[in-house]
């Protein structure tokens, strides 16, 4: 349970909901398979309200697990849709009706067995009570009436009635500290899948989170170029933009499972933008389109289609911008 009025700002943004199949324990501890909703990426930002308002609601700052007034920015992987809740830091951990029943019900079972175990202890206490309040045998209760002389005479005897006394308290004790040690056994087990959850899941932290989505926005866009340039490369002719679109889509959805609207015309500048002085003199880029060598009739008729330069010029091209990139002059 998250309170989100906690929050000043609260941010949320994903990538990749996809279906992921995992393995589970079933019934009888069968081992079963079932499909999670699953975000790929997910990064959280959020700013806690000042100290007053917790003061207001009777919270001590103190005892927080986290600063109020801080703004906190989390970076996670592989998170199930139901596992949102727990990137939360203020998240508020309750038993659900399963695990309470679970708990409830052997807790019944075994308490009717208990009581029935010690009802005759529990009745001769009763009895030793009202011996030591000199309550009038015949006024004694017909419930107690199944116990018998010699339970009587051992009224009178201290040593039963402590001995008595102390099994009925032991076996009661015993079972209360059962189910106590059984909720707290349970609880641990939750927070520790919230644990394993926040740190096997965790990729990034407060200002490392945006050193991580540069590099992740870097990657894309590499993977963005150097997929237009190789369809390029292979094609036997030239290709226009809407072909060299289809083309790569195309690949994505045979190669990978994955349908994308590819983003085609801004990986075609990024490679004519890629550009360098070749040894005979001439400008050439990663990636030549034929628009200055048609005539204007065609250009207004005809769509403008793109070649690759070939690998030894792409690799002379890229050694020179890498070269240039940093100049140092003494």
């Amino acid at each position: 349970d998250v309170n989100f009025q906690d929050f000043q700002k609260f941010l949320c943004y994903y990538r990749g909901d996809i279906d992921q199949q995992i393995e589970v324990k079933g019934f009888l501890g069968r081992r079963k398979k079932q499909i999670v909703d699953i975000f790929e990426r997910v990064v959280l930002l959020i700013q806690f309200q000042n100290e007053a308002y917790y003061i207001k609601k009777g919270i001590d700052p103190k005892k927080l697990n986290f600063t109020p007034g801080k703004m906190y920015l989390y970076f996670y992987k592989d998170v199930p849709k139901y596992d949102l809740e727990l990137l939360f830091p203020n998240v508020k951990t309750w038993m659900t009706w399963k695990d309470r029943l679970m708990l409830l019900v052997p807790a019944i079972g075994a308490g009717i067995g208990i009581v029935i175990k010690v009802l005759p202890q529990i009745s001769l206490l009763l009895l030793a009570l009202l011996v030591s309040l000199n309550i009038n045998p015949s006024k004694v209760p017909d419930w107690l009436s199944f116990i018998n002389s010699q339970q009587s005479n051992a009224v009178t005897n201290n040593l039963a009635i402590l001995v008595t006394t102390l099994s009925v308290l032991m076996v009661l004790g015993g079972f209360v500290a059962k189910q106590y040690t059984t909720y707290k056994s349970k609880k641990i087990q939750f927070q520790k899948h919230v644990t394993d959850t926040l740190f096997f899941r965790s990729m990034a932290n407060h200002s490392a989170v945006f050193q991580l989505l540069v590099d992740v926005a870097e990657e894309e866009e590499c993977k963005e170029v150097i997929l237009a340039y190789y369809h390029l490369l292979i094609s036997p002719r030239p290709l226009s933009a809407e072909e060299l679109d289809e083309a790569v889509e195309t690949w994505m959805h045979q190669r990978l499972n994955v349908d994308v609207d590819f983003d085609i015309q801004d990986a075609l500048d990024k490679l004519q933008r890629l550009q360098e002085t070749t040894s005979n003199g001439s400008v050439q880029g990663l990636v030549v389109s034929d628009r200055h060598s048609r005539s204007e009739s065609k250009q207004s008729s005809e769509p403008t289609r793109y070649h690759a330069a070939s690998i030894p010029d792409a690799k002379y091209i890229i050694d020179r911008l890498w070269d240039n990139a940093f100049r140092y002059n003494c």
